[in-house]
């Protein structure tokens, strides 16, 4: 995995654990099982595959992060409607939905980026 990925990998981590403990102080009450459910679920339908979708787009990490979240937005919303009206229930559709982005981002992102040629390329050298 190429260096610049993993770094963002990480702070996409302490985002995540950011959004953690914001969850915990908004929602005090709460118990945290449910506050970590709450953010798991933001983090797995907008800001993963808003991070995939915005690999490719030329601005720093935060601004990508931001954009393509806000563009999964629009999408989950929009596919909710369509899934719908072929008749996938909601409970199933936001699941398949962010799913189906994460890997569409990510098989998108290694073909263009030639991530597979490379392995290939040191396969075929040993």
């Amino acid at each position: 995995m190429n260096h610049e990925i993993k770094e963002e990998l990480k702070y996409l981590g302490f985002v995540a654990l950011g959004l953690v403990v914001i969850m915990q102080l908004v929602f005090y009450k709460e118990n945290f099982g449910n506050t970590l459910r709450l953010s798991g679920g933001i983090l797995y339908a907008l800001v993963i595959p808003g991070f995939l979708i915005g690999l490719n787009l030329p601005y720093e990490l935060f601004e990508r992060t931001v954009i393509g979240a806000s563009a999964m937005t629009a999408v989950l919303g929009i596919l909710l409607i369509y899934f719908g009206y072929v008749g996938v229930h909601v409970k199933a559709s936001i699941w398949i939905i962010p799913g189906l982005v994460i890997l569409g981002a990510a098989g998108w992102y290694v073909k263009r980026n030639g991530v597979l040629e490379i392995k290939n390329k040191k396969q075929t050298e040993e």
